[in-house]
């Protein structure tokens, strides 16, 4: 009887405030904030690899999400800040030099530079679970970006062979491949790394979102990249050691 008085008489609680898609955007780009959820992470279908098994239940947090991929400006400016180290072997490929459109996507990055960058701009390396999140539109059972429709060079950056590139191309260059919330280049111009070590299949991975920490040899990319036959598809698993850097490899940062 006492403690049913005194829960009687508690305060409410105060409820947390909704989630509100929004846009900002400040000198490392635009985010947008996409809210939170559980969504089934990995392939149901049985068409994918066999990485993406088992499909598992993933609680995201809410999180903001760059609209396009990390730029050369960005990275210009964490290099001359001293919080980015440029690669020295950067010459040996052609394609990786730096050029002086710093509207570009930034590529040639391994992953510790990567985080680097994302530190520089006061967020970070998505996790594996929050990139397959953001990249089916918040969850949605999509198997592109964009949705299930063919990949053409309407919708993604791909290579030079399908869509007649050799290089990363502006962000945005193609809003046809753009998820629901308007991020734009998920499923190509250059791969992302994420936080996560790669791991050949679900089992034991994480359900609250966070990276999969248990080391590894490789670090996980997702997406697509410019020179690469990976499918551009939202659950593919992609992976190299991270040290790893090539022409179509950047980031998108998340906070």
């Amino acid at each position: 009887m006492i403690l049913a008085q005194l829960l009687a008489c508690a305060s409410p609680l105060p409820e947390s405030a909704p989630c509100t898609p929004t846009t900002t955007c400040d000198e490392a780009g635009c985010w947008v904030a996409l809210c939170g959820g559980v969504y089934d992470m990995g392939d149901p279908r049985g068409t994918g690899d066999a990485d993406e098994q088992p499909v598992h239940s993933v609680l995201v947090q809410d999180l903001e999400v760059m609209v396009g991929e990390v730029t050369l400006g960005t990275w210009n400016r964490c290099t001359e800040a001293g919080a980015c180290v440029e690669t020295a072997a950067l010459e040996d490929d052609p394609l990786c030099v730096r050029g002086d459109d710093e509207g570009l996507p930034l590529a040639c990055i391994d992953w510790a530079q990567a985080s680097a960058v994302c530190t520089f701009a006061s967020a970070r390396l998505p996790t594996e679970a929050e990139w397959e999140y953001f990249a089916r539109s918040g969850g949605l059972d999509a198997e592109y970006p964009w949705g299930d429709e063919a990949p053409g060079c309407d919708r993604l950056v791909l290579d030079l062979e399908t869509c007649g590139v050799d290089a990363a191309q502006q962000a945005c260059s193609v809003p046809g491949g753009a998820t629901d919330q308007g991020l734009c280049d998920v499923g190509g111009n250059v791969f992302e790394w994420c936080e996560d070590w790669y791991h050949d299949s679900y089992q034991g991975a994480p359900g609250d979102g966070s990276p999969w920490e248990v080391p590894g040899d490789f670090r996980v990319m997702r997406g697509g990249g410019i020179g690469s036959i990976e499918p551009p598809r939202t659950r593919n698993r992609v992976f190299h050691d991270p040290d790893f850097f090539y022409p179509g490899l950047g980031a998108r940062c998340v906070r």
